[in-house]
């Protein structure tokens, strides 16, 4: 009884560091390739972001932001994560943040996706809009 104890804590342990999603994770080919967007107001008033998104056929991902605000002053970073699909959704798994986004998303052209937030950093959201454009296949 006390092995079956400790090795249910065991696993109830590296659960709990692992992505909090559970089921199939596919990769929807429309999406792979590197992207670039901008958007300005969406998430910070003042703030317009414009990024290049490259996510590989593999899972992995390399996103480069660089913001600008109402004073001019830029900042850049350079996140790298995994992504996949599941049920119209994208998942973006953040390994710096450790954060998982999800989205709702509807491929517009073969150069184009709109994404609308579902789950920012773990909670019910919205109300973020952007749209992808393509910029190279991989």
């Amino acid at each position: 009884m006390k092995n079956l104890f400790i090795a249910v804590m065991m696993i109830a342990s590296v659960l709990s560091y692992s992505q909090d999603y559970i089921g199939k994770k596919e990769f929807d080919t429309n999406i792979q390739g590197c992207w670039k967007g901008t958007e300005k107001d969406q998430q910070y008033e003042g703030i317009t972001k414009y990024w290049v998104s490259c996510r590989l056929e593999d899972g992995r991902s390399l996103l480069l932001f660089v913001t600008m605000d109402k004073f001019g002053n830029v900042n850049q970073h350079t996140e790298n994560g995994n992504w996949w699909t599941n049920d119209g959704k994208f998942f973006e798994y953040h390994k710096k943040a450790d954060a998982l986004d999800i989205y709702v998303y509807k491929i517009l052209s073969k150069e184009k996706i709109e994404f609308r937030s579902y789950e920012i950093n773990g909670k019910k959201d919205d109300t973020y809009l952007f749209t992808d454009e393509k910029i190279e296949d991989l």
